[in-house]
């Protein structure tokens, strides 16, 4: 059994179960009402257990024991971001639980950002929670952090992995905040979702738990992006369950192509290779191959180790299974697929069980999946169409716009003419036809990255659905002056300056790392002294692989400016050599932005000057009705793993309307209309925007790692499960959660 969770915003559970979910996640214990909706549903439930009394445990039989109406419960969750502080409560909530519950051997989860090791001893399963989509961390990144979580906690210990279904809420806040777009959240890229989710079966998650701020059952053009989105994911999460549930990595195998990784999943005598393009920013917009208007074949080699002489390969499709010619060579078995573009599965194997088994779902499934490339390709020419009428000429380059967008087109009608007769066929078209949509839209984003220098340095660039509103603030921007520095001691030229004006810097010494922070007269970037932070290991030879939390870090002190205010943020960074133990390097994030904003800094070879404008946020009333004020900015510099970094000139500037613009690349523009830049751009002016639906972030706290308590994204999903667990490759039932779940289970 393969968990596909998504968090419960309210919607009718067969609504959800439609999607293709099989559990919904709950932050408080479940409802009698919902435990029988789920029930009737097919839906599992996620959610913490019921409040225990509190009762002397050397008189256990005082505890109540759990009805059996919540039998339809998977797993107990008892909380996010758990750290060390945290393990004398939940030791003693785990004796308790597991006391009371007459289901033996339900698992219990939790997430924890610090002391995993003690913490995963009163777990059965570990979340690994991280923001990915919609900001700074690559895919591969992303996949090295989750191999790296098992060397943290108890050996053993299997890992759920969540994966969001929108961008950041804070991220979406900014932007509604410059744009007016995001009041409903921004939906992530459907194949950088797609490509998260290979990743993390790839590292061995157990599970997905899907986050979502709202409700999926929406009918605004955001809400039905993201559940066309989860149903595709979750469809082929369907497929490959049995694997996901059980299987182990195996290998790596080698492509043709460097942009695309392919990794080998073993379960049962049979494998499946995952297979997806993992190129830089593809967290954030997919590419689905090189160039602009791609030939017919995008052929792709793969040659795939330590294949058995009798396994056969097959590639798994929307409609069938198709058998790949193949032949055997110096290092395994090489294979070609013959039209390959974001993402891929094939299937290995000898068993006609396991190979029966999958065909059973693909069958099932397929006229769902034909009309889920139907949308998804109209969506993606609606949404490139849109982009290259409101984009200026300076975002369309030289790219063959009309020649692309002409050819998606006829791709998608040449699919409607068909998709009766030979579906197949059609939803190969249709493929087609979405992937040079989405290159072009991958092609526009491209280049307002380049405009501003970074993927975070505007929040209008973490989604497809503000890149037009990014182009525009790039057009503002020329026509605006810096105001005077609201930041002191940006200089890093005295230690009593940042000391008396309110800098602070954190240490986190553990029994193998300490660090320090010092001023250096080293290759300063500007002036005779630069910042320097370190972190090294006490013993050089026993240093350790991974860091679980930063060593130290470094805070700006408060800084106020009028709502609405855009400030330009300013810093250069140098990291010498690369950051060891970490795959976030140097992370330089602001408290409006948050960690989903942050940017991430391995190695420079010299001095990198960073950017990042962000807009101040509206006051929040007071707890008794009176005006308050807007929250301050503060900007974080953590070093997250062993090494140095060296911090110079930073600064923080209002911009205001003027006839010279701030340091960025020149671009003109047909389109005057940016919205309302005087509202964003005039000092101490109120910007009006639409109130968002989700409640604000809670105050960061001043002693603590802000990476830690900071709110992470959400997200959602739907389709009527089986109540089962599906069989695996060679017949049998692999069902690790069969305890929970009550049901006995067929072994290999």
């Amino acid at each position: 059994f393969f968990p596909r969770a998504i968090e419960h915003r309210g919607e009718p559970l067969t609504a959800l179960a439609q999607l293709g979910f099989n559990c919904i996640q709950l932050h408080e214990p479940a409802s009698t009402t919902l435990l029988a909706e789920a029930e009737q549903a097919g839906i599992w439930i996620i959610c913490p257990p019921p409040t225990l009394p509190d009762v002397d445990l050397t008189e256990p039989e005082k505890l109540p024991a759990f009805s059996e109406k919540w039998n339809r419960v998977l797993l107990w969750d008892m909380g996010r971001s758990l750290s060390s502080e945290d393990i004398p409560r939940l030791a003693e909530q785990v004796r308790r639980l597991r006391i009371c519950d007459r289901r033996q051997g339900r698992p219990i989860i939790a997430s924890a950002d610090s002391g995993l090791r003690e913490i995963s001893r009163h777990l059965d399963m570990l979340v690994a929670h991280r923001a990915v989509l919609g900001t700074s961390l690559e895919l591969a990144n992303y996949l090295t952090w989750l191999q790296q979580r098992p060397r943290l906690a108890r050996p053993g210990t299997p890992l759920l992995a969540t994966l969001a279904t929108e961008v950041d809420s804070r991220t979406a806040k900014q932007a509604a905040l410059l744009s007016g777009t995001g009041n409903n959240g921004l939906p992530v890229d459907e194949e950088s979702l797609l490509g998260a989710a290979f990743t993390a079966i790839a590292a061995g998650s157990r599970g997905i738990l899907f986050r979502s701020a709202r409700p999926l059952n929406g009918t605004d053009n955001e809400t039905v992006t993201r559940a066309t989105a989860v149903q595709t994911v979750n469809l082929e999460l369907e497929t490959i369950s049995a694997w996901g549930a059980s299987g182990r990595f195996t290998a790596d195998a080698e492509t043709s192509d460097p942009e695309v990784r392919a990794m080998v999943i073993e379960a049962s005598r049979s494998r499946v290779v995952l297979i997806w393009r993992s190129v830089q920013g593809g967290q954030i917009m997919a590419r689905h191959y090189r160039g602009d208007i791609p030939r017919h074949e995008q052929p792709l080699n793969i040659l795939i180790p330590g294949i058995p002489e009798a396994h056969r390969p097959w590639e798994i499709t929307h409609s069938t299974l198709r058998p790949l010619q193949h032949r055997r060579v110096t290092g395994g078995v090489a294979m070609t697929l013959d039209n390959f573009h974001a993402a891929a599965v094939i299937l290995i194997s000898n068993d006609p069980s396991a190979i029966a088994h999958v065909q059973e779902l693909v069958r099932r499934n397929a006229p769902t999946a034909a009309l889920l490339a139907r949308a998804q390709a109209a969506n993606a020419i609606a949404r490139t169409s849109r982009l290259a009428a409101e984009l200026p000429p300076k975002a369309l380059g030289h790219f063959p716009v009309t020649e692309m967008i002409t050819e998606a087109q006829q791709e998608a009608q040449y699919a409607e003419a068909m998709i009766a007769q030979d579906p197949t066929a059609a939803v190969k078209k249709l493929e087609r036809s979405r992937a040079i949509a989405g290159q072009l839209e991958r092609l526009f984003w491209e280049r307002g990255v380049t405009a501003t220098g970074s993927m975070v340095a505007s929040p209008l660039t973490t989604s497809s659905a503000t890149l037009s509103d990014h182009w525009r603030m790039i057009e503002a921007l020329q026509s605006t002056n810096a105001g005077i520095n609201l930041l002191k001691g940006g200089h890093m030229e005295e230690i009593n300056t940042l000391s008396s004006t309110g800098w602070r810097h954190f240490v986190r010494p553990t029994d193998q790392v300490k660090g320090s922070v010092e001023l250096s007269t080293r290759a300063p970037a500007d002036g005779q002294r630069s910042l320097r932070i370190f972190a090294t290991a006490n013993n050089s030879e026993e240093a350790p692989v991974v860091i679980e939390t930063p060593p130290i870090w470094i805070t700006t002190p408060p800084i106020n400016a009028a709502a609405g205010t855009l400030l330009e943020i300013v810093a250069k960074v140098r990291v010498p050599n690369p950051i060891k133990g970490s795959v976030d390097g140097l992370l330089v994030f602001d408290s409006y932005g948050g960690p989903a904003l942050a940017e991430r800094v391995n190695k420079t070879e010299s001095w990198r000057r960073l950017v990042l404008y962000r807009i101040v946020p509206p006051a929040q009333p007071g707890s008794d009705g009176s005006p308050g004020e807007p929250p301050p900015l503060t900007v974080t510099f953590a070093l997250t793993g062993l090494g140095e970094a060296q911090i110079d000139s930073v600064s923080v500037k209002p911009l205001t309307r003027g006839s010279v613009g701030p340091s960025v690349t020149q671009i003109t523009s047909g389109n005057p209309n940016f919205p309302k830049p005087d509202e964003i751009l005039q000092k101490n002016q109120v910007q009006a925007v639409p109130a968002m639906t989700t409640q604000p972030n809670p105050p960061e706290p001043t002693s603590a790692w802000p990476g830690m308590s900071l709110e992470w994204p959400k997200m959602l999903p739907f389709k009527a499960p089986e109540t089962a667990p599906p069989q695996g490759p060679s017949g049998s039932t692999i069902d690790p959660f069969k305890r929970a779940r009550g049901t006995p289970s067929k072994q290999p």
